[in-house]
């Protein structure tokens, strides 16, 4: 049994480098994010957690430790522009509509292009 000591890059050996790639895979989605978005100048943020829970023996020494690896993905939150949706009731309650061709004023009339009842 081969003893490593616990470092950023032995990490990857844990668990079959499971936890190495969930950091991986975050660091892949924030990628991801500033490809999609890049006109949102927020950071993306990576965050790992090593929580380290000491083991005290009967003497009150430590010689082990519980550890547990955390990792979290922080994206700046998406806002649209504003839309305008108006409220319709239903026999099955109340609902929300939009106009496709006039997605800011719900109530803009289109040019005599047909009816959606037609």
């Amino acid at each position: 049994m081969a003893l490593h000591k616990v470092s950023l890059d032995s990490l990857g050996l844990l668990d079959e480098g499971r936890g190495a790639a969930a950091v991986q895979a975050l660091l892949d989605r924030a990628a991801d994010d500033c490809d999609d978005r890049p006109g949102d100048p927020k950071p993306r943020k990576v965050t790992l957690e090593i929580q380290c829970i000491p083991v005290l023996e009967a003497n009150l020494e430590c010689t082990e430790v519980k550890a547990v690896l955390k990792a979290k993905l922080t994206l700046p939150e998406f806002t649209s522009k504003e839309y305008s949706f108006a409220l319709r009731k239903t026999s099955k309650g109340s609902m929300f509509v939009f106009s496709e061709d006039s997605p800011s004023n719900v109530n803009q009339q289109t040019l005599g292009l047909g009816d959606d009842n037609d």
